[in-house]
């Protein structure tokens, strides 16, 4: 059941944008494991990938840095593969020696197919990212990471902190309630001290809502991603506080 769980939410996550794909083929190559995550504690972390498709797939495998983290901190093994239909292939990401983690950092797999007909091999057209959260041994584990962001209006627009030392990965949108209004977020994560807003400013209709609804993603916390969205409630005085923990607070 729990197995069956993660894969939907990988589908989920490739429908709502959460990895970056390319082509139309981008769902042909399935993760056959939850969202990976490299403990320090273990070094690393195997998954599996999957081919759906009826001919032969020709996988190449890299690691993507976020922007402005530079550090080589994780690769991965193989560097390439080719996976028979119906088939699947381990893939190892692997904690590089005298990696410093204080935080948990994001990097991204990148799985750029080609995909092999009858005849020839046809050109690459397909490229999904994975997120890959590199948690660190001296940190807890945390079930609802999302729970650590202060929320609170900056310029007319949402903002959302995270304070905390956890990569939180969400949807990116929230929910206005009861107007059920929805704005874009300007990414898919909130990394450790850094900060994400909605890339639109708030309608005016804001001011009779009593609250907001943010979709959170994570590995480690199915089955929520297949539940509701978190709901974070608003007060009438204006200074808001969040359900189960979130807080919310005006500039």
């Amino acid at each position: 059941m729990a197995a069956s769980l993660r894969s939907l939410a990988l589908e989920i996550c490739l429908l709502a944008g959460l990895l970056a794909t390319s082509g139309a083929r981008a769902a042909s190559v399935t993760l056959q494991s939850p969202l990976p995550t490299v403990d320090e504690t273990n070094g690393e972390q195997a998954i599996e990938l999957g081919n759906r498709t009826q001919t032969p797939m020709l996988l190449h495998f890299s690691i993507q840095n976020p922007a402005g983290d530079d550090e080589r901190i994780v690769v991965v093994t193989p560097s390439s593969a080719r996976i028979e239909p119906g088939q699947t292939q381990p893939v190892r990401l692997i904690l590089s020696p005298g990696a410093e983690l204080r935080t948990e950092r994001l990097r991204y797999l990148v799985i750029d197919t080609s995909q092999r007909g009858s005849t020839k091999l046809r050109p690459a057209s397909t490229r999904q990212r994975v997120p890959v959260v590199v948690h660190p041994a001296r940190l807890g584990r945390a079930a609802a990471p999302w729970l650590g962001l202060r929320w609170r209006m900056s310029g007319g627009r949402l903002k959302a902190v995270n304070d905390s030392g956890y990569v939180v990965m969400l949807q990116p949108r929230v929910r206005l309630l009861p107007s059920g209004i929805e704005l874009p977020l300007s990414a898919s994560f909130v990394l450790p001290g850094d900060a994400i807003e909605t890339t639109r400013a708030s309608p005016q209709t804001m001011n009779a809502d009593s609250g907001i609804g943010v979709f959170p993603v994570c590995g480690d916390c199915l089955p929520d991603l297949l539940s509701s969205m978190e709901i974070m409630r608003l007060t009438d005085a204006g200074r808001r506080k969040a359900g189960k923990g979130g807080r919310l607070a005006s500039k």
